[in-house]
């Protein structure tokens, strides 16, 4: 989960007072004669001693900058791979991680599976309760997800009401257990009037990104119109 971001622009500034302060300091116990005999400083080099002092304080600043111009980087492409809303993974980092989750399928034989999940009736839900009350829910699902899967696994809010979670280096028949923990624990939360409908592939060999979700939504709207629940792939 990523945390919000916070502004750089204090800590930056209280930073760089720090390392001018220490350099005033270690400048000003050079001045001291004793200090200079003790390291036994050419004449020549204490003429010079300032400037190299400016130019290694420069590139510190310069190195800091740098720091903080990466570090800043970094959450900016968290933003652009975290859903605002729920804070889990979004459809763009889950077409990023389909490459690595195929590579390492075909290389190493890690089996994995795709749970592609609607949320029944959302669109009544957020028109009877209003928007504020949908945002709730969509909130609470995206922790209930990540509350109910292993470290391992990933969850994404792929799109309004509609989730994935891919159960990595796991088989389908291992996946009934979790799937009815998902389900019991949304019906928990007390929301009206909606449920969960759940479908679930696993990766075959000639599996597309398309091909893969397409089997699991289809599982999903069998679910659905059933009533909700779940269907794992056969």
């Amino acid at each position: 989960m990523n945390k919000k971001s916070r502004p750089h622009g204090p800590n930056f500034i209280r930073n760089l007072v720090l390392i001018l302060a220490i350099f005033s300091v270690i400048l000003h116990l050079l001045n001291f004669g004793w200090q200079l005999w003790l390291l036994s400083i050419p004449p020549r080099f204490i003429n010079i001693l300032p400037h190299l002092s400016a130019i290694l304080l420069i590139v510190l600043i310069a190195l800091y900058i740098v720091y903080k111009i990466n570090d800043v980087s970094k959450q900016l492409y968290s933003l652009t791979i975290t859903d605002e809303l729920t804070k889990l993974n979004n459809s763009r980092k889950f077409d990023q991680d389909w490459e690595y989750l195929l590579e390492h399928y075909k290389r190493y034989n890690e089996i994995f599976c795709l749970a592609f999940i609607d949320i029944n009736n959302f669109k009544n839900y957020n028109d009877h309760f209003g928007h504020q009350a949908g945002d709730i829910l969509l909130r609470e699902f995206g922790k209930l997800l990540v509350e109910n899967v292993r470290k391992t696994d990933i969850c994404y809010r792929y799109g309004g009401d509609e989730f994935i979670i891919i159960f990595s280096k796991t088989r389908i028949n291992k996946i009934k257990t979790v799937a009815d923990r998902i389900i019991k624990e949304f019906k928990g939360r007390g929301f009206k009037n909606v449920g969960l409908s759940m479908g679930v592939s696993q990766i075959k060999e000639e599996d597309t990104k398309e091909m893969i979700i397409k089997r699991a939504d289809n599982l999903m709207y069998i679910a659905k119109n059933k009533g909700g629940g779940y269907l794992l792939e056969s």
